[in-house]
């Protein structure tokens, strides 16, 4: 859940500024792109996959920051194209280092996707379930060959603008609840359990808004 908690915060902080600043107590005209430095931030950190995304965040909310304060030269114009060159090098690094990431076995999953996407295949043989946030991006889980713990499992996934796409195995029973705001969710799956096994659930819990979530197998 730390995915949504972390977009939770940003909203609260990012309303609280908003409220505080018509209140004439601070001001956030200076400011305000770090909100989406610190995005790019956790999501370089968390992202599990979305580093590009992240850069992007950072590269944006820090270009801002200058341009605010006066840090640019006046004739920075002549730099961008220098800048756009530097840019797609780390983005090539950074791909070049995602290439050698093994496959994903870890019991719990935290997604979190902004403006980027996160491609994952799950192979985790206790898989207990987790979180995603796709936020102006999208995400795929690949969890066809994992399995779940014991007799159920819980993801909680936000997409807000974005999609995310869900398959599982034919033997696992989905249950999808949640919030839909302009957007909503489509379980596909079909259900087959397999004889001498207990039956497998995967609880899914969705707050989607202007997006979609899309489960099958």
């Amino acid at each position: 859940m730390r995915g949504r908690y972390m977009l939770g915060i940003l909203f609260i902080l990012l309303g609280l500024g908003l409220l505080l600043h018509k209140m004439d107590v601070i001001s956030i005209g200076q400011w305000w792109p770090l909100l989406i430095v610190l995005l790019g931030l956790y999501q370089l950190i968390k992202g599990k996959g979305a580093s590009k995304g992240g850069l992007l965040l950072i590269l944006i909310g820090g270009f801002i920051l200058c341009k605010i304060h006066g840090l640019l030269p006046d004739d920075w114009g002549i730099y961008i194209w220098p800048a756009v060159l530097i840019i797609i090098g780390l983005f090539i690094l950074v791909d070049g280092l995602k290439a050698g990431l093994p496959v994903d076995n870890r019991d719990h999953v935290d997604y979190f996707a902004a403006f980027s996407g996160v491609n994952a295949r799950l192979q985790s043989r206790n898989f207990k379930g987790g979180s995603a946030v796709a936020l102006f991006g999208g995400i795929e889980l690949d969890l066809k060959n994992a399995e779940i713990a014991e007799k159920n499992a819980t993801l909680d996934l936000v997409v807000m603008f974005g999609g995310i796409d869900i398959r599982v195995p034919k033997h696992w029973k989905v249950e999808v609840t949640g919030f839909p705001l302009i957007g909503g969710w489509d379980n596909k799956t079909d259900y087959t359990p397999l004889s001498g096994m207990d039956e497998k659930t995967l609880r899914i819990k969705c707050m989607v808004i202007a997006g979609g979530v899309d489960i099958k197998n």
